[in-house]
């Protein structure tokens, strides 16, 4: 589990329910305005709510929580999709070429 607010720093109480998902589309976040105030959504829907920035589906929203709602939702959004980006493959690199190290030849003086 993974907490974006804690009601300790905030109102309200936002994590990833981080259940070993494997598909993008089956992840969730957990929205809590209060203990009876809870919302829950997957990965489809906060993208949608992102989008059209409407945040009215979560329980316990007033618009002077868009901001907030808006940065800590991206934040998980960000963190899902880093989830699922594909691993880059460590390419290697070829070895360089010795270079013959050149010396040149005392001169008769």
């Amino acid at each position: 589990m993974k907490s974006y607010s804690i009601w300790a720093n905030d109102d309200w109480y936002i994590f990833w329910e981080q259940r070993r998902c494997t598909d993008i589309l089956k992840e969730r976040i957990s929205i809590f305005a209060t203990m009876a105030l809870l919302s829950n959504f997957a990965y489809p829907e906060v993208k949608e709510m992102l989008d059209k920035e409407d945040f009215v589906r979560i329980f316990g929203y007033h618009k002077k929580y868009k901001k907030f709602l808006n940065l800590k939702l991206s934040k998980w959004i960000k963190d899902i999709e880093d989830k699922y980006k594909p691993k880059k493959e460590h390419k290697v690199k070829k070895p360089l070429k010795k270079v013959r190290k050149i010396t040149r030849k005392k001169s008769r003086r």
